[in-house]
């Protein structure tokens, strides 16, 4: 009786702690080549720190098991570094989701920060308010968990990141309105309305109710074609041209969109592969688009036509 008591007791505690795992499964890794003179221990000290922050704090009240925890990459390249903890430099971010029925995990958008620069002492904790504006790095810290969470909301349920946009559309106006000095040469801190290339460019964009169908399409490209490949890859194809065409219908009504450039630097070679094995007129098809949707690229996107 008592090793049955002590049994549940021990799935009980089990349950608790999966159930209660963080949302948020992020790497960290901090690029100080620039910065060889900065001691090594004080850029330790800040990943340990950032990790902390982002990996340890609930930002849901979802529960998550931690197989489910959303994986991220955030890649910080310094420039340039002091002792007394003023950093500038860019980063670079990766939001990652599996898909169903493989090992295979897709980047579902990439983005380049230009003006990741920050004010942090040795030691010194990050803490957070959803409604008050205390440090650069707390705010940006915030902000991309909650377009993590946004991003991986909608490639589940359409629109499903709604909660997460607002939470991070009010985290950017507070940051935007608290007048952070630019600590750079450019003169530019990402928080500016009139930037189309920064942070506040990217969730304006993902607020706006021109890019609703490029957010259906998240759902539509994750859980409906990739989801779902493996069963029937042309279906599957043919699901991501209808998404291609969703992009390129937010692309007419937006002319200049970082969110449309975030997601082909992130999706440029998965989609080559998808339609280099593709039949001919749907080769045709997803080149055409590619090629019109990310003309950036275009040169790249001739290897779906050469296999």
């Amino acid at each position: 009786m008592k090793n049955s008591i002590f049994s549940l007791l021990i799935l009980f505690l089990l349950h608790a702690h999966f159930s209660n795992a963080q949302e948020l499964e992020f790497t960290v890794t901090i690029d100080r080549q620039q910065v060889p003179d900065l001691p090594k221990i004080i850029t330790e000290d800040l990943k340990s720190n950032i990790l902390t922050f982002l990996n340890n704090k609930r930002w849901t009240n979802d529960n998550y098991s931690p197989q489910e925890r959303i994986k991220c990459n955030l890649v910080i390249t310094l420039m340039s570094g002091t002792t007394l903890g003023r950093y500038i430099g860019f980063a670079q971010l990766q939001f990652v989701r599996p898909i169903f029925g493989s090992t295979y995990e897709t980047v579902v958008l990439t983005f380049l920060d230009k003006n990741f620069d920050f004010e942090l002492g040795q030691g010194q904790p990050l803490d957070y308010n959803e409604n008050v504006y205390l440090s650069n790095i707390v705010s940006m810290l915030s902000f991309y968990t909650y377009i993590a969470l946004a991003i991986d909301y909608d490639t589940f349920s359409k629109l499903g990141g709604n909660p997460y946009i607002e939470k991070a559309f009010m985290l950017a106006n507070i940051a935007q309105s608290a007048g952070i000095p630019a600590l750079n040469q450019s003169g530019k801190n990402g928080w500016e309305l009139s930037d189309f290339n920064n942070r506040m460019a990217l969730i304006t964009n993902l607020n706006n109710q021109q890019f609703t169908p490029f957010r259906e399409g998240l759902y539509e490209y994750h859980r409906e074609a990739l989801d779902k490949f493996t069963e029937n890859p042309d279906e599957a194809r043919k699901k991501i041209i209808e998404v291609l065409k969703k992009i390129k219908q937010t692309r007419q009504a937006i002319s200049v969109s970082i969110v449309n450039g975030s997601f082909f630097l992130a999706k440029k070679q998965e989609l080559i592969n998808i339609f280099s094995k593709a039949p001919q007129e749907l080769k045709m098809e997803a080149y055409n688009l590619l090629r019109e949707l990310d003309a950036v690229n275009s040169d790249a996107y001739a290897a779906i036509l050469r296999n």
